[in-house]
């Protein structure tokens, strides 16, 4: 009953969703109306879009996957360890007794330094560059973290960001020069069923929510920092699936889309001042509105994201709904007790 009063507010609030069966798509159908928006001009696949930084090019990524399905996921389990590279260490990451991945190490303090103080210094960008001191070139440093990540089955990891960074320390004694240390460091998003997991919708607002989730919150992703093959240290972070509550689902067009982050420039939700590169289908994560505290949601996404040179942070400028193609405004005030992180999705039987 309450998935049924969520999906007719739902319908209230967004005018069009009660929309015929043909405003609806598949995936494929998705990737097909991508392709005759392709730049030909262009060595990456990307398109035009316009958003209150004026018109940009960005990449378009989308999922080579025939399905989208509406995935309950939940944090993972002490027996699920991931296997490990030879002589390194595992320690469990836990808030508030929640488990949330491990932390893969070895010789960590040779990677990072034992210090009074530190400052990392963000170096070049790109699968070319070269990181101080280290044997690896930056293609060896992604094949090994890779082989390390994908040797359990049970989790995909792929690569999202590359740069090289430089760890300045020094130790007490004040007459000592800082050491300097160079490392690649690689980040990964969890891929579930062929699509990428972002991160759980309320990290994205602005404001904190009006209730405590009480709940763990799965974080599915990796940052793993490398020096060598004997120097390393990757922090682990596991989304898992429960349950498949929707094998597929429909999707709006990704004309409706990309027209939303085009009104958004016209209307009082601001976009972040950053210039856009890249256009993502990705899953959110949301909570069950029958049992926030319990497991999440994970909702088909679109993400809009900044320029990933070396002196950026990966950040979202824009979410908008990938079956309803409505943008979410992130900077709205939680007025609603913590219900606009509530999951609600629309299947192909709600559209006939």
């Amino acid at each position: 009953m309450k998935r049924i009063i969520a999906i007719l507010a739902l319908m209230l609030w967004l005018p069009g969703i009660a929309a015929g069966e043909g405003e609806y798509f598949t995936i494929r159908e998705i990737r097909q109306q991508a392709e005759g928006m392709i730049n030909s001009n262009s060595s990456e696949r990307s398109i035009e879009i316009e958003t209150s930084k004026g018109r940009n090019t960005v990449v378009l990524e989308i999922p080579e996957v025939n399905q989208v399905p509406v995935i309950k996921a939940t944090t993972p389990s002490s027996g699920m360890v991931p296997s490990l590279p030879e002589n390194s260490i595992v320690e469990e990451r836990k808030l508030s007794g929640c488990l949330y991945g491990w932390t893969i190490q070895k010789q960590r303090n040779e990677l990072y330094g034992i210090t009074d103080y530190s400052i990392t210094q963000i170096g070049e960008y790109g699968v070319d560059v070269q990181a101080n001191g280290s044997p690896l070139t930056m293609t060896e440093a992604i094949e090994f973290a890779e082989k390390a990540l994908n040797s359990n089955s049970n989790w995909i990891f792929r690569l999202h960001r590359a740069i090289t960074r430089s760890w300045w320390y020094k130790g007490k004694n004040a007459s000592e020069l800082p050491d300097r240390n160079g490392f690649y460091s690689l980040s990964f998003d969890q891929i579930l069923r062929g699509i990428p997991y972002y991160d759980h919708i309320q990290h994205s607002f602005t404001s904190a929510g009006s209730y405590d989730r009480r709940g763990g919150i799965p974080h599915g992703g990796c940052t793993f920092n490398i020096f060598s093959p004997e120097c390393y240290a990757c922090n682990l972070d596991v989304c898992v699936e429960a349950d498949v509550l929707a094998e597929d689902v429909p999707l709006c067009s990704l004309a409706t889309v990309i027209e939303a982050l085009k009104a958004s420039c016209n209307s009082e939700i601001n976009l972040e001042k950053r210039t856009p590169a890249r256009l993502r289908f990705v899953y959110v994560a949301m909570n069950n509105p029958e049992d926030r505290t319990g497991d999440t949601i994970l909702i088909p996404t679109w993400i809009l994201e900044n320029d990933d040179g070396p002196n950026e942070i990966t950040y979202a400028i824009a979410l908008v709904n990938a079956q309803t193609g409505q943008l979410i405004d992130t900077d709205a005030e939680d007025l609603d007790k913590g219900r606009r992180c509530d999951a609600v999705w629309i299947t192909w039987d709600d559209v006939k």
